[in-house]
This record gives C-alpha cells, structure tokens and sequence, in this order.
C-alpha cells in the first residue's frame, strides 16, 4: 500500500519551471535580439538536466549565468508561482491528506520561491526540500549554498533514502515526476512506484521507463489507494467531495468502425471516458479531434503511420480489432512506447464458415444463377455445377483459419491438401503438400489464408494461376495484394478458372 508520495515541484506542482519564471524577470532587462538568444538556451539547459544529461549543478549556474538576478527578480517571480498550479493540484492534494497519506515536495529551486506554494497546499514545511540562493549585499545572485544536497544531480534520491533510513517513509513509496531524478528513485528501489506526470516537456524516453503514466493530477489517485481503502466509504465520500466522478482516473477510450458491442459494454462497465465514431477517421481528424484520448480501438480501414501517431501525444496503447495489424506503422508505435494488439482468433470461426459458404456457392454457380433470377431469367440447367463432396481443396497458409477450413471441408467429404512454410500437425485426414506446384495442379479449389509480408505479396501471381487445374476456383480471404487482381481477371475471363470470392 502506498502511504508516502514524493512530488516534483517543477512542471508537476506547477504548469511551468519555476526557475524560468524568475529568470523571465531578469532577461527582461536585456535587449530583444539578446532575450530571444538567452530563452532558448534557457529551455535548453532546463530540457538536458531534465532527462540527466547536465548535471543539476552545472544546469543552475549556467542558468543564473545568462543575466544578473536580483532578490527583487526573484521575488517578482514567485508572486506569479500561485497562479501558476496544476489543475486539480489542491483537491488532489486535499484528498491525499483526508486519506492520511504523507506528502513530501521536492525542487531544485529556492525557498523563497517553493514555500509559499507549498505552503498555500498545507504541506508542512519538514516535508519541503529545497536549494537555498546566495546573495551579496546589492540583493544580486551570487550562487548556490553548494553544500545542500539538492545541489547535486544525485541529492533527491540521497535525501529520500535518508528518510526512509530514519523512518519517516513508513510502508509503500511513490514518486510523481518526469526527471532522470525521479526515475533514479525508482530503479534505486527506494520507492516502489513511479508515475510520470509533466505539464511541460515530454521526456518520452523517462515516461516508457515509468510503472504508470498520466494527464492529469486526479488520475494517479486511484494507483496510491489500495482496493479496501477504495472500498471504504470515507474514500468515496473524498471522490464525491472533490468532483471525482466514477471516471476519475479511468483512460479516455476512443472506438472506431464499429468495434463489437461486447467491447463496449465491457469498456463501459469499467467507467472508461468512453467515445465512439463512426467509421474510420483519417489521419487529419484523428490528430484534431482525439488529442485526449489514451486507448484507441481500431478495425482494418484507420490507418495509424508515424505521423498520426505522433500527433497523438497522449496514446498509451492501440487495439486493432481483427486479425491483421498493416493498417498500423508497428515500427513507429513500438519507437513511441505504444503497444499495439490485436485479436488473432477473433473471427477465426467466422471467416472458415464463409468460405465454406463460398466454395459451395462458386461450385454450384449460384452467383450467375442469382443475377439471372434477378433480371427475371430462369437458368434451370445443372451444367457446371458441382457438389463439393469428392472434390480436392488445397489451403495455403495452415494457420489458425487455414486449418479450422480444413476441419470443416473434410467433414463435408472434401480431400485436403495443404501448404505452409511452417511445419504444421495435419488435423484428420488432411496432407501436407510436397509444394505449391503440386497443390495448385491437384486442387479443385485453392484457398488462401496467409499474412501480409514481402514473402505473400503476389504470391497468386500470373505464372501460379495459370498452373492451377482449369476450372478450378479460388478463394483469397487474406489479404488483398497477395493476388495479382489483373492476371485472375484474365483467368477468368478465358475460362482457366470457373470462379472467384475474394473478401479482404
């Protein structure tokens, strides 16, 4: 159970870096051309000693070394501190202390500047670590006190295992951040959890090393509370008091091309910030109306590449609702700490039903004798037609539908051959073909179950087709470009096969 939370002052408790705020006072003071310079090394400066790469020591005098600081600047600056707080930070807080956590601040800033914040939020100030300014007598900064540990890159951590040794961290740690100092605490095993939050800079490469990641302060309430403590009454009245719906915390969960109403109500009996849409979204709607949304649940026609997924800042993970995942730049997702899954025996059933169906269909030529119906012809005669009993199939690709087909086809009196790349246990009856050549010259029906990869793409080219039995049909429920769609055309239209059903 968590009873002790360790807080970031900077960019956590506050919507902006505190430091920059005082020193804005200072560059104030400089011409315009010489400003716009001092800012961006400024933001540089804060971003590398944020994710480790300057030590803090070294980031804070070249910070204070960009222009003269003054007692009056820093004073002007932490005037504006107050207005600057998270959203939710002081119900957030109010509702940590009702539930009897401890609270503990830590900054790299100064005391004049953090405590009158931390104050406003009734943390106590033994609770408070903080570095101290130096000044001489005109009020001008001349320093740091160099003998605080805060001074240090490693001082936080140093500091929070000196209150761990002298028990003042009794029971469960977490620290809530988006520095290499936080993290260090974490992997330190110092505390047992670490939750990344900024309202600034995004450290992604800190925030995939974190146990969880959040957008706002009110979500982490529910990882420090454990499921009695959620339980008890006196936490759901602290919910209640503080406008903490049944959704806070919950991920904004955003639904497409009409996903499964069994998902739905799963999502929605979970108190998941639930959206759907209709359809697939395209990239440009997506970066402009899904900013918010954490879990994104996707079928085949919403195309994910790198840019849309970097314009969806907030995305924790993608749901592709079907088998396939080439609507999806996996390379891209998995650079940006996104997992992607799928539901590969999802409609492993469905799909081997219909082309059952199909094969029958094609093999009694309902498909002309439907059209002809349609247009008042009666087309009575038998010629052409044939049962699927005695009749081979051949299945490419003996996967998880290949070979339910295989189950299903045998039992309605079919023979079974079958390829794959992969060495695969025949179900009943059905024989591994010694090769392609063999299957496409002996199988009254080739149907296709295979991925999309640069090994299947075109895999039904001109030069296979035509050594499939004349007559014969064929059946892609794979995907589309594993058949050269202009050489099947041909086939059918000269007679060499009988009939097609592709559904990609």
């Amino acid at each position: 159970m968590i009873n002790n939370i360790i807080f970031d002052f900077d960019s956590v408790i506050l919507r902006a870096e505190a430091v920059e705020l005082i020193l804005q006072q200072a560059l104030l003071r400089l011409d315009e051309k010489t400003r716009v310079l001092c800012t961006s090394k400024l933001n540089q400066i804060t971003y590398l000693a944020d994710i480790g790469e300057t030590p803090i020591a070294e980031a804070m005098q070249e910070r204070f070394a960009l222009a003269p600081v003054y007692r009056r600047d820093v004073e002007a600056g932490a005037d504006q501190l107050l207005a600057a707080l998270s959203p939710k930070v002081r119900d957030t807080f109010a509702a940590l202390r009702a539930a009897g956590k401890r609270l503990f601040i830590f900054s790299t800033g100064s005391d004049e500047w953090v405590r009158p914040v931390t104050r406003s939020l009734q943390v106590e100030d033994d609770h408070v670590f903080t570095n101290q300014l130096l000044y001489d007598d005109q009020g001008r900064v001349t320093g740091f006190d160099e003998k605080n540990p805060l001074f240090l890159s490693v001082g936080k951590g140093y500091i929070v295992e000196q209150l761990k040794n002298e028990g003042r961290l009794p029971g469960g740690t977490a620290v809530v951040g988006s520095g290499a100092s936080d993290l260090a605490i974490r992997k330190n095993e110092i505390a047992q959890m670490f939750v990344y939050f900024s309202t600034q800079r995004m450290h992604e490469e800190i925030r995939r090393q974190a146990d969880f990641s959040v957008d706002s302060l009110d979500q982490m309430l529910p990882l420090f509370f454990s499921e009695d403590e959620l339980s008890h009454e006196r936490i759901q009245a602290i919910y209640v008091k503080n406008g903490f719906g049944k959704a806070a915390g919950k991920p904004h969960v955003l639904l497409l091309e009409s996903v499964h109403e069994i998902a739905v109500k799963k999502l929605q009996n979970e108190g998941w910030n639930l959206r759907q849409g209709i359809g697939a979204w395209r990239s440009e709607k997506l970066i402009s109306d899904a900013g918010e949304v954490q879990v994104l649940g996707i079928r085949s026609q919403t195309r994910l590449n790198a840019q849309t997924l970097a314009g969806l800042p907030r995305l924790w993970a993608v749901g592709a609702f079907c088998i396939g995942t080439n609507q999806i730049d996996l390379q891209a997702a998995a650079d940006a700490g996104i997992p992607v899954f799928n539901a590969p025996y999802s409609n492993t059933r469905s799909v081997a039903e219909l082309v059952v169906g199909e094969i029958i269909m094609l093999l009694r030529r309902i498909p002309e004798k439907s059209r002809a119906a349609h247009a008042g012809q009666w087309l009575k005669s038998a010629a052409g037609c044939t049962e699927i009993r005695g009749k081979t199939v051949g299945i490419i690709g003996y996967g998880h539908i290949g070979s339910q087909v295989s189950v299903l086809l045998e039992n309605l009196g079919m023979s079974v051959l079958f390829h794959d790349i992969v060495d695969k246990l025949p179900l009943g009856n059905a024989r591994r073909a010694s090769g392609l050549e063999e299957l496409l010259k002996n199988a009254d029906v080739v149907t296709l179950h295979v991925p999309d990869t640069s090994e299947t793409r075109n895999l039904m080219s001109e030069a296979r087709i035509r050594k499939m039995k004349k007559g014969a049909v064929l059946i892609n429920s794979s995907r589309g470009k594993v058949v050269d769609l202009v050489a099947l055309r041909a086939a059918l239209d000269e007679g060499v096969l009988s009939g097609a059903a592709l559904d990609v």
